[in-house]
């Protein structure tokens, strides 16, 4: 039974405790991985215009109403490719909109067995170093997530 002092708010929120590496960002995480980023712009409407056409004459703006012509990518575009590339490299990731951290949530394992736990952990510490080198700052972090 958890219990908690001081105040409590209304607010939804769950802890963490993972073992991984720390990015500021998922396009961090490309780079360190030496995966290509890229990620095609969209369309901002849908005006029906001749966008590559306009972009290469040098315009920027949609002539119908005004908006962008294509939309740039955001972090939530690259971390929705960045689950899928990490899901090829056998690792995982958890983040929130302040962090992001490569691989493996710890804190969820209930009951008095810690053995798959510690194996999770040992699998989770031998790809991390496959992935970013001896060197990298693997650790384990916890804290709260506020939804």
């Amino acid at each position: 039974m958890k219990i908690r002092n001081g105040f409590v708010s209304n607010s939804s929120s769950s802890s963490f405790c993972i073992l991984g590496v720390y990015f500021d960002n998922a396009k961090s995480v490309f780079e360190a991985l030496s995966i290509e980023a890229k990620i095609e712009a969209e369309p901002s409407c849908s005006c029906d215009i001749d966008r590559e056409s306009l972009r290469s004459d040098g315009c920027k703006f949609c002539p119908k109403c005004g908006s962008l012509l294509f939309a740039e990518p955001d972090e939530w575009d690259f971390r929705e490719r960045l689950d899928s590339e990490l899901s090829k490299l056998d690792i995982g990731y958890l983040s929130s909109e302040n962090w992001l951290f490569v691989g493996c949530d710890i804190g969820s394992e209930n009951g008095s067995n810690v053995e798959p736990t510690i194996e999770k952990m040992q699998k989770t510490h031998t790809r991390l170093k496959e992935l970013f080198g001896d060197d990298s700052d693997i650790r384990i972090y916890s804290g709260t997530h506020n939804y």
